[in-house]
């Protein structure tokens, strides 16, 4: 039975808890090429986002970063998290690899285009990401 709640909730939601040991989180098509560089929590083009999470510092102690991954039919909701990238990704498989090059998860997500939103709380230092969330949409700008 439709409670009219549907619309609101991920069709999907999972965590990816790690020691990432370069720091980088990337979210992309699995044949997508060549990862853009840059500085900041966030680098992107349309092709790829690469999160900069906390890591493990040269002979220092692990630090593990928490991925939050969602997967909605509609649009998220609003968030009080702070958001540090909200843009279009392209997904021509319908399939996002999140993670890194040795632990990717795939992840099913919208045809042609996705929508990525990423977010922290409010408090969090941008440069050593220990949380964050990535919800996926479909394409706003989709006609249709």
């Amino acid at each position: 039975m439709d409670d009219g709640l549907a619309a609101a909730h991920p069709r999907l939601q999972l965590t990816l808890s790690h020691v990432w040991p370069w720091g980088l989180v990337t979210i992309a098509d699995p044949d997508a090429l060549d990862p853009p560089s840059g500085e900041g929590p966030v680098t992107a083009d349309g092709h790829w986002v690469v999160l900069h999470v906390a890591h493990e510092p040269d002979g220092g102690d692990e630090r593990e970063a928490h991925v939050h991954v969602e997967v909605r039919e509609t649009a998220p909701p609003r968030t009080a998290r702070r958001v540090l990238y909200d843009h279009v990704l392209r997904t021509p498989r319908g399939v996002v690899a999140i993670g890194d090059s040795e632990q990717p998860v795939l992840v099913p997500t919208h045809p042609e285009r996705t929508a990525v939103r990423v977010s922290v709380r409010p408090g969090d230092v941008p440069d050593r990401l220990g949380e964050v969330w990535v919800e996926l949409g479909p394409d706003p700008y989709a006609e249709g």
